[in-house]
């Protein structure tokens, strides 16, 4: 970064000798997007199929937790409304016609079975975050080389103090008041930054020894995703998020193959974007794949606690920073 040095002559106090500051041609500048935590959803939910006996499959919500042929979700000690699965058994279509059911069982007329289909969870969890509108960051340190010593000769002896100005802090005075700076204008973007609340933020959460955790970089298998692509209420059919309610009442649960309602999720997302990797091309969802790779996680404290927020450096123009003597 190239440095330019300006003088300004100091309060009588000082000498007749000026103060050398020194400040970037460009200001450093960040945008920041806060996060806001929705809820956990599952990476790859999947089918999982329990062949049975003719007329043996159970999936009354009535019936008891042993009577039930899938295992059924708890929470709380209370069991999960529609986690009860679906039967498919053999109709008198595919009597008929022979053609096998959902799970491929035979519906032969002396080979009829039903199955039983169960919805599963995989092990990895992502909690999902809204992300606000970007906002602007920047700090800026400026050097300022103060006389001390005068020596015969005319040579003088200088110490170095700092000012430091931010988007918290656009003033700040020099120790003895011998100088004032002053943050001119809003230092604008020249490219504005990133829009993401259109999106969702999903990070890997837990189990923590699942090889996409990583709590020293939770960024590191980290996505931004349309919000087309969620249902988080659980209802919808290949949608992130798809739960107990959409699988159990999917339309023509019997007819189309296992694993139907179950496209679209977090892992096919994942997959796609290491294949990218594989093959050089740059990633689609990645979040470490904005900004030229330099996207990180900060932190800012401040009166009401600490705010995580998304971080990525901008193209940035000359910003104006004005000095001037304390009369």
């Amino acid at each position: 970064m190239d440095w330019k040095a300006f003088t300004y002559k100091t309060p009588s106090e000082l000498g007749e000798e000026p103060c050398v500051l020194a400040l970037p041609d460009t200001v450093p500048e960040a945008s920041g997007k806060h996060p806001r935590y929705v809820q956990d959803v599952n990476n790859q939910p999947t089918e999982g199929v329990k062949q049975v006996g003719w007329l043996s499959c159970n999936d009354n919500p009535l019936s008891t937790d042993e009577a039930i042929t899938c295992d059924v979700a708890h929470v709380g000690g209370v069991r999960v409304p529609d986690s009860e699965g679906f039967c498919c058994g053999c109709g008198l279509g595919e009597v008929v016609s022979g053609q096998p059911t959902r799970s491929s069982a035979d519906c032969g007329l002396f080979s009829m079975s039903d199955s039983a289909h169960c919805l599963n969870f995989d092990g990895l969890w992502y909690s999902v975050y809204e992300v606000d509108r970007p906002q602007i960051f920047y700090d800026i340190t400026i050097s300022i080389l103060l006389p001390t010593e005068y020596k015969l000769g005319g040579n003088v002896t200088y110490r170095e103090s700092s000012l430091f100005l931010s988007h918290h802090q656009p003033v700040a005075t020099a120790e003895g008041g011998a100088l004032r700076a002053e943050l001119v204008g809003d230092l604008a973007a020249a490219v504005a930054p990133h829009r993401f609340e259109s999106k969702y933020l999903v990070v890997p959460q837990r189990p923590t020894g699942h090889a996409r955790v990583n709590p020293s970089a939770p960024l590191e298998n980290a996505m931004l995703l349309d919000r087309s692509l969620f249902d988080l209420s659980g209802r919808t059919c290949d949608r992130i998020g798809v739960s107990f309610p959409a699988f159990r009442y999917q339309a023509a649960e019997v007819r189309p193959p296992c694993g139907s309602c179950l496209h679209s999720q977090l892992e096919d997302f994942h997959s796609e974007d290491e294949d990218r990797l594989a093959s050089g091309q740059p990633t689609s969802y990645r979040v470490l794949g904005y900004c030229d790779g330099s996207m990180e996680l900060a932190h800012q404290s401040g009166t009401s606690g600490t705010q995580v927020f998304l971080a990525c450096p901008l193209a940035q123009r000359p910003g104006k920073t004005a000095f001037q003597p304390t009369p």
